[in-house]
């Protein structure tokens, strides 16, 4: 029987893949002054508390492509959402 171990690092790359396939750069965002590196921290951590970080994952890996929404009930849905509409 083997053991199961969680992957912490889930949902820092499920934030920054969503924010990708949303045509949202991170880092660029930053740069910009549209967000503080605290709130990407915070990103990271709704991200964390959703608990659904499975579903999101299978989600995209689903979806072919840039995606036009993050998926429903996402935390970060609201923040990335208006990010893209500033691209």
């Amino acid at each position: 029987m083997g053991v199961m171990m969680r992957d912490d690092t889930l949902p820092q790359r499920l934030t920054r893949g969503l924010a990708w396939r949303m045509g949202v750069d991170l880092a660029e965002a930053v740069q910009d002054n549209f967000l503080t590196l605290q709130d990407v921290s915070t990103m990271v951590l709704q991200c964390r508390a959703c608990g659904d970080c499975e579903a999101c994952a299978a989600a995209l890996t689903r979806a072919e492509g840039p995606v036009a929404a993050a998926p429903a009930g996402c935390p970060n849905g609201p923040v990335l959402g208006a990010l893209a509409e500033l691209r």
